[in-house]
């Protein structure tokens, strides 16, 4: 048992699945792999590993949570955890975050930064929805084919 399970149980084994399944994905694409799942630091400010390819480093946040509604794969975004705590979108150090499916064996990826360009003024215009997941936990979903994000997200072949 990992310690996301430990800690979060089912909630954490699929995060534990969704981390080992992401980072062979990108080893098998090329990437050497820095494992940082079992670094509490690494951990509380939002990342799972890091890749190298070319030189160039990249801090991965992973999400096991990709999931279809009407056809469409919706990619969920946590804008808030709880009313007084900041979801991922915010508080994450990542540079990259990844979502994956492991039914489908998919994994798509984005820069966080790039993403937070578009879509805060989106959330602030109103032209982006935010839902209340639980009560509590603010989310914003968007599919993988909306052309306002079709420049950041891209899947790992």
């Amino acid at each position: 048992m990992g310690q996301l399970e430990e800690k979060f149980g089912r909630a954490g084994k699929k995060g534990e699945e969704g981390e080992v399944y992401a980072m062979e994905r990108y080893r098998t694409a090329g990437y050497e792999v820095i494992d940082h799942t079992q670094n509490m630091f690494y951990q509380s400010v939002g990342i799972d590993f890091e890749v190298v390819k070319n030189k160039k480093k990249q801090l991965v946040d992973n999400k096991n949570n990709l999931h279809y509604s009407k056809g469409k794969i919706m990619i969920p975004i946590e804008i808030m955890k709880t009313t007084r705590k900041l979801g991922w979108y915010h508080s994450s150090q990542a540079d990259t975050i990844s979502h994956t499916y492991l039914p489908h064996n998919l994994l798509l990826y984005y820069s966080l930064n790039k993403l937070r360009k578009i879509l805060e003024p989106l959330m602030v215009s109103g032209k982006v929805k935010i839902k209340i997941v639980r009560k509590r936990c603010k989310m914003v979903y968007i599919t993988r084919d909306d052309k306002r994000f079709k420049n950041i997200i891209k899947e790992l072949k």
